[in-house]
């Protein structure tokens, strides 16, 4: 939930707009100055445990369907799925430098080891 917050945290003051998006109740949340961080965590919050569709392609197609309120979160979005993807594919690639490094030494291990036959 803290990378979705910091991803719309710019947006807070959409929250209604937010809440209507992901389908989630709002009518209790009041327009009182100051509370619009806290009405958008209770929003996320809210779709969370409705657990509906809760996924980065949805809040993709949120910021799609809110150009207007939403561009800065949009960018946000895709900056955060572009960076996590970076640390996967980085981590991907260091997985498998360790597994060839790992077959080398059993390679070099078997050279080793006399022929009983």
């Amino acid at each position: 939930m803290a990378a979705v917050i910091k991803i719309f945290g710019s947006s807070d003051d959409h929250y209604m707009t937010i809440g209507a998006g992901l389908n989630v109740k709002t009518t209790d949340l009041k327009p009182i100055p100051g509370t619009a961080s806290t009405n958008l965590n209770l929003v996320f919050q809210r779709w969370f445990d409705a657990d509906r569709d809760v996924s980065w392609g949805r809040l993709m197609k949120l910021c799609d369907d809110f150009p207007d309120k939403l561009g800065k979160a949009k960018s946000n979005l895709l900056a955060h799925i572009g960076a996590e993807k970076d640390k996967k594919e980085l981590a991907e690639t260091v997985t498998r430098q360790n597994n060839v490094k790992k077959l080398k030494v059993e390679d070099e291990d078997e050279e080793d080891m006399p022929d009983i036959n």
